[in-house]
């Protein structure tokens, strides 16, 4: 008992470090968001160079991710979370002075590079944390990151309303990312022994259904749950009529709920199992969601509620990661959150492309699928495992 709460004080600092991190990466991150309408107008671009502007965030954090498995492997953690946190300050700065479309691309590319070492590091690190409940940490981490959104948002809302500029902001945000940098320099982080792996083990690791059933699994809830962020308001809007204040609603209640999830599912999760706990979220998630998409405009509060389900599946899947794969597990979730992502792009762009051909309302059905097809991969992942996680 003494051992255990020795343990708890001595990374304490480290699991608030962890908690503001994820406020400041959603802060940074969601930005754009907001920033979108302004970018266009200051640069004189359209819809379709946002597009590609997007999608160049997301190539950076695919690559990034897996570079950064790769280096909490070689060189440990603490060395990714400084090369994050020095990618997030440089990011920022240069937003804060960019003055043409060809820097705006250059600033994202760095930012979300950023964004995806220092999520890594936190992922990989949280396993390896002895305190006893990792799950519900990994939760709560990941709640940190909803409630930065909600900060972040909020926010930048008000200081646009005051005649802030957006490099002013982006400014603030480098501020913070200094700050935390500063604050990295006292944190412990826990000693993990390099071992240097034998060359095949690579082969044999791409040899493993299990890393091709958790790529499957992660990367179609991945697509689910941005899919909805980012197509629930139209779906409702476009599809049923009515106002995005309207539908904008419901989206409100299903990230309210989200937070709430991630919150207090990783209680859940510690009590279940964690392949379990997913899968009977999962489970009941695609129930709602279906429900709600079948029943039309009488269904939207069920999509909403849905959100409380979605919440513990991507902080837990990726925490079952360091579990099943022990060895290298660092470098395993690289490269199934790399690839997982790219499935994710990939159905996202369908998503889009299914709204203009045959309209939102049956487009959206692609998000249940999505989750039937995560789920039954899910229940391959248990039945595969050699240890009950």
């Amino acid at each position: 008992m003494k051992n255990k709460s020795l343990i708890k004080n001595k990374y304490f600092s480290l699991i608030i470090f962890m908690f503001m991190l994820m406020v400041l990466d959603a802060i940074a991150e969601n930005m754009k968001g907001i920033f979108i309408p302004i970018f266009k107008t200051s640069f004189n671009i359209s819809d379709s160079v946002i597009g590609i502007w997007l999608l160049v965030g997301s190539f950076a954090y695919i690559i990034f991710t897996y570079f950064g498995g790769l280096l909490s492997k070689k060189i440990g953690q603490n060395k990714v979370f400084i090369l994050g946190i020095f990618m997030g300050v440089i990011a920022c700065l240069l937003y804060s002075i960019t003055d043409n479309v060809y820097i705006l691309f250059i600033d994202t590319f760095i930012l979300n590079g950023a964004l995806s070492l220092c999520a890594i590091a936190i992922n990989t690190i949280i396993p390896t944390i002895s305190i006893g409940f990792q799950a519900v940490l990994m939760n709560l981490t990941h709640f940190f990151y909803g409630l930065g959104i909600t900060v972040g948002t909020s926010s930048a809302g008000y200081l646009l309303n005051k005649n802030i500029s957006w490099k002013y902001i982006y400014f603030i945000i480098a501020i913070m990312y200094i700050v935390i940098g500063i604050c990295f320099y006292f944190i412990k982080i826990p000693e993990i022994s390099v071992v240097k792996e034998e060359k095949t083990h690579s082969e044999i690791l791409f040899k493993d259904k299990l890393v091709y059933f958790y790529v499957i699994a992660l990367g179609f809830y991945i697509f689910a749950e941005g899919g909805t962020l980012s197509w629930l308001v139209n779906y409702i809007q476009r599809g049923y009529g009515l106002t995005v204040a309207g539908a904008t609603k419901y989206l409100s209640i299903f990230t309210a709920l989200f937070a709430i999830g991630r919150l207090l599912g990783g209680f859940v999760a510690q009590k279940l199992g964690y392949i379990n706990s997913v899968m009977y979220s999962t489970a009941i998630a695609l129930v709602l969601f279906l429900s709600g998409v079948l029943l039309g405009e009488k269904g939207f509060v069920y999509i909403a509620i849905s959100g409380g389900f979605f919440a513990i599946t991507f902080p837990t899947i990726v925490l079952s990661i360091s579990e099943a794969f022990k060895r290298d597990s660092s470098y395993v979730t690289g490269i199934i959150v790399s690839v997982a992502s790219i499935i994710s792009m990939i159905f996202n762009f369908i998503l889009s492309a299914l709204n203009e051909f045959v309209g939102a309302r049956y487009a959206f059905l692609i998000i249940p699928l999505g989750l039937f097809i995560s789920l039954c991969t899910q229940i391959l992942i248990k039945n595969n495992l050699k240890n009950n996680i």
